[in-house]
């Protein structure tokens, strides 16, 4: 993923599926300051906490949202709720909006995650030679190669269709439009990338 596209969207994701996760465990921690540490397992305390972290996920799995996203958002959640749901619980988590502990466990990963979006973003932006890498231009150059390979695949096929004698060079032009199949659907990809 050396483009701008790709980069950002792949830091969109990671953002956004941090993002999410971080919000709920705040709303977790502001219903319920102490987690289970000052109740026990099958609380009522727990059972907030069971059931937000199937319906979480829940949601995750059935509705369409980008693998990106889903993986991050998961992984976080499952970590947040872990801590939340164990009775010997240390780990420091914000109680809501209005008490946010940057060193906490729930806001120090979304801070490394901007950080980290920013910074990726930045630097596939900046080139010594003006020249950014962006998706439309990978696209772009992708497609002309297309182009004179599909030329050359059907100025071949003519030639040995042409001809008056059978020789295996049709299973050549066979493997070659795979190849050019291939091609298109690494095209495709591209082009989905091209409005980041």
């Amino acid at each position: 993923y050396m483009d701008i596209g790709n980069t950002t969207s792949l830091a969109w994701y990671n953002f956004y599926g941090t993002l999410l996760p971080t919000l709920n465990v705040f709303l977790m921690w502001g219903f319920c300051p102490d987690g289970v540490t000052k109740t026990e397992i099958f609380s009522p305390t727990w059972w907030f906490g069971m059931i937000d972290f199937i319906v979480f996920n829940g949601a995750f799995l059935v509705l369409n949202v980008p693998v990106g996203v889903r993986m991050f958002a998961l992984s976080w959640q499952a970590y947040f709720s872990m801590a939340f749901l164990d009775p010997n619980n240390t780990t420091k988590f914000s109680t809501g909006l209005d008490d946010v502990i940057l060193e906490g466990a729930a806001v120090g990963p979304l801070v490394g995650t901007i950080f980290g979006c920013v910074l990726s973003i930045l630097v596939v932006c900046s080139s010594p030679w003006g020249y950014a890498l962006t998706g439309l231009g990978s696209a772009q150059e992708q497609a002309i190669n297309i182009a004179w390979s599909e030329g050359m695949l059907w100025t071949q096929m003519i030639r040995f269709y042409k001809g008056n004698e059978s020789t295996v060079e049709i299973d050549r032009l066979k493997g070659e439009a795979k190849i050019l199949e291939a091609k298109v659907m690494k095209l495709n990809g591209m082009m989905s990338a091209t409005w980041w």
